[in-house]
């Protein structure tokens, strides 16, 4: 079936309809994903299942990539309910907060780095979103398994999801936690909700020692100050809309820290000094009505925290 043209091998077009195909290859999902695979992706296919180097895929080498699962198991509609229901705000795509409460619920955890790391993967069009084509290739590379989401599914029933997102929001924020972000218009959707919150926005690189040093006293922060603030995260290696932000906040070290209050820039700070950030963050909010410091004020003459240069 998938040797189209009956020429006894599967040529490279051959192998993409294939590959874009649903279950096991025998239906095509017309209208809803068509021309969803990547380029990179198919290449890295034919790379490694054109073992003579011939240019198509002989009836050994088709055995050997369907025993490795690269064709997509299951029904169009099993993987659209599984689309919509992780796309809580109802959008049409998956950010990352959704993104990182689904694997949470599937019992395999992601730090916010590693959350990056799949955005920079999956989301070719660079949008900050996961869209549907996408979200297949997950589920191709086995990131993900159709079979535990489903079950995670059944297990839910009709539960919402924890934080309960807003309808045809882009950026979903729980108070008390920090939000990853990946384009403008995201950090425009948390500015224009919180007109009377400060929004920290932690700007940092996946690779940076001192940001992964620094990110789990940031999220002891967020949930001390939840209730006057709003936390975000941003990786300036994540996407070009990423890299844009970087440069136009002029960020030249990271781990940086921006304050933002009524959609305007505040102030900045810089460092992986946990007490230092502590002390810059409280002096940006209302002193009336403040938690107490988590962390003990040290001396002024404290040496300079460590910052990786962009």
């Amino acid at each position: 079936m998938a040797d189209i043209d009956g020429s006894g091998r599967i040529d490279r077009e051959e192998l993409k309809v294939l590959l874009e195909s649903v279950e096991g290859g025998l239906a095509y999902p017309l209208m809803v994903a068509e021309g969803w695979l990547p380029e990179d992706a198919l290449d890295r296919a034919m790379e490694k299942y054109d073992v003579d180097k011939s240019g198509d895929i002989d009836f050994e080498e088709f055995k050997q990539l369907v025993y490795d699962g690269m064709l997509l198991e299951g029904a169009i509609q099993e993987y659209e309910d599984a689309f919509n229901a992780v796309d809580d705000s109802g959008n049409g795509s998956i950010g990352a907060t959704e993104l990182a409460t689904l694997f949470k619920n599937l019992g395999s955890p992601l730090s916010m780095e590693k959350v990056a790391e799949v955005f920079m993967r999956y989301d070719k069009d660079e949008s900050g979103q996961i869209e549907f084509g996408e979200f297949l290739a997950m589920f191709q590379d086995q990131l993900l398994d159709l079979k535990k989401v489903q079950a995670w599914l059944a297990s839910r029933g009709d539960d919402v999801w924890e934080w309960g997102g807003a309808a045809s929001s882009l950026l979903q924020t729980v108070e008390g936690n920090v939000s990853v972000i990946f384009s403008e218009q995201e950090l425009e959707e948390a500015l224009a909700k919180n007109p009377d919150k400060l929004v920290v926005l932690f700007c940092g690189l996946t690779w940076c020692r001192p940001c992964k040093g620094v990110g789990k006293p940031y999220e002891k922060l967020a949930a001390q100050y939840a209730k006057s603030a709003v936390f975000l995260k941003l990786f300036g290696n994540a996407n070009a809309g990423c890299k844009r932000m970087f440069k136009s906040f002029k960020i030249r070290s990271t781990p940086s820290f921006l304050y933002f209050r009524a959609g305007e820039l505040m102030g900045s700070s810089t460092g992986a000094n946990k007490v230092r950030l502590e002390t810059n963050l409280r002096s940006h909010l209302p002193q009336e009505g403040l938690p107490e410091p988590l962390y003990k004020l040290e001396p002024a003459a404290e040496p300079a925290a460590a910052t990786a240069t962009v």
